[in-house]
């Protein structure tokens, strides 16, 4: 999967289900103020989203994330903030990585690096 969004920067490369389903991903919002993705596998409604992941400029909505442990950057002049959230998925460790889904610290690094390449952030 390549992210539309960011690219070719950000790529989480063969992630399939538990059951071999494909990667779905939902967007809402746009990067001048706040964007938001869930992953999710296709034909999974009852486990909803595996992982969600946010870019926050909005100021009111950036202050609720100061404390979460959010990764900070300046992006084209403003305040971003960067939300890597897993989800309570219903998968062990083992079966998480059967997935191909990477790590959480490899994702967050991904997603980082994807996001500050795409929105010019120092």
């Amino acid at each position: 999967m390549t992210g539309r969004w960011f690219g070719p920067g950000f790529r989480l490369g063969k992630v399939m289900g538990p059951k071999g389903q494909s990667v779905e991903e939902r967007t809402s919002g746009d990067f001048d103020s706040a964007w938001f993705c869930d992953l999710s596998f296709t034909e999974d409604e009852r486990n909803g989203p595996f992982t969600g992941l946010a870019v926050v400029k909005d100021p009111e909505l950036a202050a609720s994330l100061k404390d979460r442990g959010v990764e900070k950057a300046v992006c084209g002049g403003e305040e971003t903030y960067f939300l890597l959230d897993n989800v309570d998925y219903p998968w062990e460790p083992k079966g998480r990585a059967a997935t191909g889904f990477p790590s959480e610290k490899e994702l967050s690094d991904l997603f980082a690096t994807a996001a500050h390449g795409a929105l010019d952030c120092s």
